[in-house]
């Protein structure tokens, strides 16, 4: 057996005339130390590993031990992090603004629906609330089917069999009424329409006011807290 210079190899040679034992020899020699080199690396493995899991242990404890004091010192004199400050802070901030950004596009889209309204009226088209769509709606249809109904009889009848026969003499003074309740209607639609349009508008703009001053002071820095003074402790008595 030769140790190989600058390494952690070693040679194993076996002279003699016999060279099938001498081999086999050999070769048993190499199973053996690979055996013998096996246990020995697992064992300082093993070693090795335990030592760092008690280390870990150790350090583990320490830093508990540690951030408990540090947690302890600061609820003793009412002291908070900049870090978990920050993060407050940023994070109402960032709400502020997501509900900022919701309270302008809902103000753009009362604004649009406003000026529909406005333009609707302007031309005089029909415009009542959604509640009073329904009834509306009953009160057109009949009034079609009223003017059908005269423009058919008037077409099959005279003017003063109409007037005087009871079933039809009817049918005008139901038309009128059916027109009057529409045209009253109407008016009174387009006042509350607009009267809902314009204070969802304001409600719009003034959420946005809100948001934007409550953002203002939020997006200034907090003033920086001044250093305490620190006095080092001696053992020197006063004279």
């Amino acid at each position: 057996m030769t140790s190989l210079p600058d390494t952690r190899l070693v040679g194993l040679a076996a002279v003699g005339g016999e060279h099938e034992r001498l081999a086999i020899l050999v070769n048993a020699w190499i199973d053996a130390y690979e055996t013998l080199r096996r246990g020995a690396v697992e064992r300082e493995v093993g070693t090795a590993r335990a030592a760092l899991r008690e280390e870990q242990a150790r350090l583990t404890g320490t830093i508990e031990e540690n951030r408990a004091a540090l947690d302890a010192f600061r609820a003793a004199r009412d002291i908070v992090t900049l870090e978990r400050d920050g993060n407050e802070a940023l994070a109402r901030l960032r709400a502020l603004n997501e509900g900022l950004n919701r309270a302008r596009d809902e103000a753009v889209e009362a604004e649009a629906r406003l000026a529909a309204i406005e333009d609707a009226n302007s031309r005089g088209d029909p415009v009542v609330p959604a509640s009073e769509q329904g009834n509306l709606e009953v009160l057109e249809e009949k009034a079609i089917e009223l003017r059908a109904k005269l423009t058919e009889l008037g077409k099959r009848f005279t003017p003063f069999y109409l007037e005087n026969e009871p079933d039809t003499r009817v049918i005008p003074a139901q038309l009128a009424q059916t027109e009057a309740k529409i045209e009253e209607k109407l008016p009174q639609g387009r006042r509350l329409v607009l009267s809902q349009g314009q204070r969802e508008v304001a409600q719009t703009r003034q959420r946005i006011a809100v948001l934007e001053g409550a953002i203002s002071p939020a997006t200034r820095r907090p003033p920086t807290p001044r250093p305490r003074p620190f006095i080092r402790a001696t053992g020197a008595t006063p004279c």
